[in-house]
């Protein structure tokens, strides 16, 4: 069959003949030389001929034809149903056609009777003889279809929300343990403090001779008191007491010293570890010649003057949170103010593109950034060795450009 499909088959009159007005048909050459060049050659006198095809292969065509035509026929009973299989590409129903007694074609009702009409299909009302309409319930099912996909979009966004919180969670739990392990550092490194502390004291009482344990000491003040009273019928030293008029040229305490209130009007010497309460500081405050507390205001360090380096410090606050620093270093105010020496105005003039600014605060790591009155782009190029910034626009302009310029060193 395809072999033959492209035959143009003609009816035609040949002019060289006995009867010009003949009838005949077949092929033209020239168009049979563009399928099936094999079947066309050259006469004798210089014409073309056809030459017949294969008879077989006309037989063949015609049961390749033969079976397509009895899969494409119905064979219908006195009943009008169908007696066997059929399998179609395509049906076209000019009337009315029954199928297996359920769809009926000219309005594609649904017996209802078979369908459980449940689910998407409770909707669908059957008519007075227990059909459906198929329309109606296709739509259904597909309003359900629509039900469920979007269901499935909004768990679908539910579950990336709860991804994102639990990336969030993981971060939040990463920093607190982060801070935790430095809270360890910090408390092992206190410890190792505490204990070279203790090793110092007890050296020093090494150094003084015999055992301070407090017991010990206790219960020798206690003897030494009791003997001396004895002996002497002096006052225990525990029991003694000084009026305000009491003055001492001399005193040298070996162990310990407890008092309300002390006034010393010279210079008063610690030695060891001290221990203050609340204490207030009249005058300047001095520590080890490296820190200096002077007029109650000025605070003043030897090379570097540290705040909050520790690693359990959070953040620096002055002036109830007008100015805050975190601990990663960024800076939080409520305003700023620049010096004019980094920060300033420049007038381009009308019909000119650049215009130079002269400054002495220029490196290397300078940054510049600028602003103006005018949606135009604006190139900024420094030259550090002649300490001038040059700004440049593409085009001139028909009227002045007023920038703004900051610079600004990266860290």
């Amino acid at each position: 069959m395809d072999y033959f499909s492209d035959f143009r088959v003609r009816d035609y009159h040949v002019n060289a003949t006995t009867d010009p007005n003949a009838t005949n048909t077949g092929v033209i050459a020239q168009e049979i030389m563009q399928t099936h060049p094999e079947l066309v050659t050259t006469g004798r006198d210089g014409y073309y001929m056809v030459a017949e095809p294969n008879p077989f292969m006309l037989v063949k065509a015609v049961q390749e034809l033969n079976n397509k035509v009895e899969n494409a026929l119905m064979t219908i009973g006195s009943d009008g149903n169908s007696t066997s299989q059929t399998n179609l590409n395509q049906l076209t129903v000019t009337s009315d056609i029954n199928a297996g007694g359920i769809v009926k074609a000219s309005d594609f009702m649904l017996d209802a009777s078979n369908i459980n009409l449940v689910g998407s299909l409770a909707s669908v009302t059957p008519d007075s003889e227990g059909k459906v309409n198929l329309a109606e319930a296709i739509n259904a099912i597909n309003d359900e279809r629509l039900m469920i996909n979007d269901k499935i979009a909004t768990q679908s966004a539910q579950i990336a929300s709860l991804d994102q919180r639990q990336a969030s969670d993981s971060a939040v739990l990463a920093e607190t343990k982060q801070k935790t392990d430095s809270l360890a550092d910090a408390v092992n490194s206190t410890s190792s403090t505490l204990t070279s502390l203790s090793d110092q004291i007890q050296g020093l009482l090494d150094s003084l001779g015999g055992d301070y344990s407090s017991s010990d000491s206790e219960k020798s003040n206690t003897d030494s008191s009791q003997t001396l009273s004895s002996n002497n019928n002096l006052t225990p030293v525990e029991q003694m007491f000084a009026t305000d008029s009491a003055k001492l040229a001399d005193l040298d305490v070996s162990n310990q010293i407890s008092t309300l209130k002390l006034a010393v009007s010279d210079t008063l010497k610690s030695l060891g570890e001290t221990f203050l309460g609340k204490t207030t500081v009249a005058g300047d405050f001095s520590q080890d010649g490296t820190l200096s507390i002077t007029e109650g205001k000025s605070i003043n360090a030897i090379d570097t003057l540290y705040f909050q380096n520790s690693s359990l410090a959070n953040a620096v606050d002055f002036f109830n949170g007008k100015v805050t620093i975190n601990q990663s270093g960024v800076l939080g105010v409520q305003k700023l103010a620049v010096s004019d020496k980094t920060l300033g105005s420049v007038v381009l003039p009308a019909n000119r593109t650049t215009v130079t600014i002269e400054t002495d605060q220029l490196t290397n790591s300078s940054k510049i950034f600028t602003s103006s009155d005018k949606p135009v782009a604006i190139a900024a190029q420094k030259n550090v060795s002649e300490s001038k910034i040059t700004l440049e626009i593409a085009e001139p302009l028909s009227e002045d450009l007023n920038i703004d310029w900051w610079i600004v060193d990266e860290r």
